[in-house]
C-alpha cells in the first residue's frame, strides 16, 4: 500500500526512472540499483516491501538478488522484469521463490495490479498472522528446568516491575526476544503494546524513520507524515533487539529519548514525549566495545 518501500533494481535508468516516478506519485518511497551487487545491497539493508527485479543486469544474474532474499528470509516479495522472459525462465523464477513475473514492456497499469496484488496480500498475511497470535493468548512463559532457568525467571518476575531500562545479554538464539516479552507481560505496561525495534537490518537513515518516524517531505519518497515506533509504543514497551548494531549516529539520539523522554520526527521540530519503557538485548560484548 502507500507508504511502503518499493525496490527497482534495472540497468536501465529510464525505465527505472519512469516507474519510480510514477510509484512515488503514488505514495511509495522508491529506492534503485543498476547491479546485481548494489541490488542485494539495497534489498538487505532496506528490506522493502517488494523488490522489481530485472534478470539481465550489467554484473550478473538478477535472479542472485532473488537466492540471497530467499536466503535472508524476510517479508521482501520480488516481481521479476524482463524483456528476455521465456517460460523457462519464468519457472525458475517461480521455484526460487519470485511472487510474479512481467515481461517487459508491459503498461504501467498491467505492473499497477500486479503490485497491488502482492501488497493485498502481504496485509493479509499481517492480519492473520496478529490475529493468529491474538487467539494463542496473551501470556509468554519460557520454558526451562535448569536450575539456572529457574534463577533467571525468578529475577525476570522482580526486575518486571520496574521502569529501568533493561539488557538482556546472551548468544544468538538463547530467547532473548521471549525473554523480553515475558518482562513486558509481568510488567505494569502489560496492557499496552510491545514494540520491536531490529536494530541489525535497516541503514541509519532508515533506522531514524522506523524509530521517530518523519515528517513530510523530509526526504525523497517522504509523501506523508508516518508514525514512528516510539509513537506506536505509547505507555508500552520498546524492544531494542541487537542494540549493539546500532548506527552510532543514532546513539545520541537514543540517549536523549531515555534520559528526557523526548525526540522529533525526522525533518519535525515539535518535541514529542515519550512515554515508553525501554528493554534491549545483544549477544556482542559491550563494555569491551566501549573501552
Amino acid at each position: 500500500m502507500a507508504g511502503d518501500t518499493i525496490l527497482i533494481v534495472d540497468d536501465d535508468a529510464s525505465i527505472a526512472d519512469l516507474i519510480g516516478d510514477r510509484l512515488a506519485l503514488a505514495g511509495f518511497r522508491i529506492l534503485k540499483a543498476g547491479t546485481v551487487a548494489a541490488g542485494i545491497e539495497l534489498a538487505l539493508a532496506a528490506r522493502p516491501s517488494v523488490a522489481l527485479l530485472d534478470l539481465m543486469l550489467p554484473d550478473g544474474d538478477g535472479l542472485e538478488v532473488l537466492r540471497r532474499l530467499r536466503d535472508a528470509g524476510g517479508e521482501t516479495d520480488v516481481v521479476v522484469l524482463t524483456a528476455h522472459g521465456t517460460i523457462e525462465r519464468a519457472v525458475e523464477a517461480t521455484r526460487l521463490g519470485a511472487y510474479d513475473f512481467v515481461l517487459k514492456p508491459s503498461s504501467f497499469e498491467e505492473l499497477s495490479l500486479r503490485l497491488q496484488h502482492v501488497l493485498e496480500r502481504q496485509q493479509l498475511a499481517r492480519r492473520n498472522a496478529a490475529l493468529g497470535q491474538a487467539l494463542a493468548g496473551e501470556s509468554v512463559e519460557p520454558v526451562g528446568f535448569s536450575s539456572a532457568m529457574a534463577a533467571t525467571l525468578t529475577l525476570a518476575r522482580k526486575v518486571a516491575e520496574a521502569e529501568a531500562t533493561g539488557l538482556i545479554v546472551g548468544e544468538s538464539g538463547a530467547g532473548k526476544g521471549i525473554l523480553a516479552r515475558f518482562l513486558h507481560e509481568h510488567g505494569r505496561r502489560r496492557n499496552r503494546p510491545f514494540v520491536k525495534v531490529d536494530c541489525t537490518v535497516l541503514s541509519e537513515e532508515l533506522l531514524a524513520s522506523d524509530l521517530f518516524g518523519h515528517e513530510r517531505g523530509a526526504f525523497t519518497g517522504a509523501v506523508a507524515r508516518k508514525l514512528g515506533r516510539l509513537e506506536l509504543a505509547a505507555g508500552g514497551t520498546v524492544f531494542l533487539d541487537e542494540i549493539g548494531e546500532l548506527p552510532p549516529g543514532l546513539q545520541a539520539k537514543l540517549l536523549r529519548v531515555i534520559e528526557e523522554g523526548t525526540f522529533e520526527r525526522v525533518g519535525g521540530t515539535t518535541t514529542l514525549s515519550a512515554d515508553v519503557r525501554f528493554l534491549a538485548s545483544t549477544n556482542r560484548p559491550l563494555a569491551r566495545m566501549v573501552e
